[in-house]
């Protein structure tokens, strides 16, 4: 009996896995912005036009709230989603977000950035030639590229409001290099001056922390 009390022990001890947000929020000393339920309607509807449950919905205008007030000093205009593995759900936040940030406020840029493995355009069944990578390659510019996506209402299912989408483009030999460069930082620059909120939905965080974007003041 005590070996086997003494193996649970060490098994436990052993144990890296993070069970609740607190548990989070005290190994990453970072605050917990929201806490987005699982569930088939997410799945289901990780990158397409349907509309949400209610606990689903209110677990995004929870993110977008908190967005606002995270830091009152300066307006949050551009927002980085990642995550440390595929399925994780970062495109669902991503889209999500954006979406419901549309509902209530003004215009919306949602950037497919994951040039490798691109998820949006599928899922909402759009096309493009040109996009992402075609804007930082310097063929064309941002205007010229973006394409709206109707939002639905809330009550009746009508179009309210529209999402602007722009789609990763051609997949490049190089997206890492495009990622890093200063025609990078001059687009997003760009996107803030004219959206009220940009969400970038970027590639899974890698397992070595170098050039990492997972180096991130917040946790969702």
């Amino acid at each position: 009996m005590l070996l086997g009390v003494a193996l649970a022990f060490l098994m436990e001890r052993l144990d890296r896995r993070v069970r609740n947000p607190k548990e989070l929020d005290t190994i990453f000393d970072r605050p917990i912005l929201a806490a987005v339920p699982e569930s088939r309607t997410l799945s289901k509807a990780s990158s397409s036009v349907e509309r949400l449950g209610t606990g689903e919905r209110e677990a995004f205008r929870m993110l977008r709230a908190n967005l606002r007030y995270f830091n009152v000093d300066n307006d949050i205009r551009s927002v980085l989603v990642t995550s440390a593995a595929p399925g994780d759900g970062k495109t669902t936040v991503a889209w999500n977000l954006a979406t419901t940030a549309a509902e209530n406020e003004g215009r919306v840029l949602l950037i497919e950035a994951d040039l490798r493995h691109p998820g949006i355009a599928g899922g909402l069944g759009m096309r493009g030639a040109q996009g992402l990578s075609t804007i930082l390659a310097g063929e064309c510019s941002l205007g010229t590229v973006v394409q709206e996506v109707p939002v639905p209402e809330r009550q009746n299912g009508r179009a309210a409001r529209t999402v602007d989408v722009l789609l990763s483009g051609p997949l490049p030999p190089n997206p890492s290099d495009l990622m890093e460069s200063a025609r990078m930082r001059e687009l997003i620059a760009e996107a803030e001056r004219e959206y009220d909120l940009v969400v970038v939905d970027t590639p899974r965080c890698p397992s070595s922390p170098t050039r990492s974007p997972c180096s991130r003041r917040s946790v969702v």
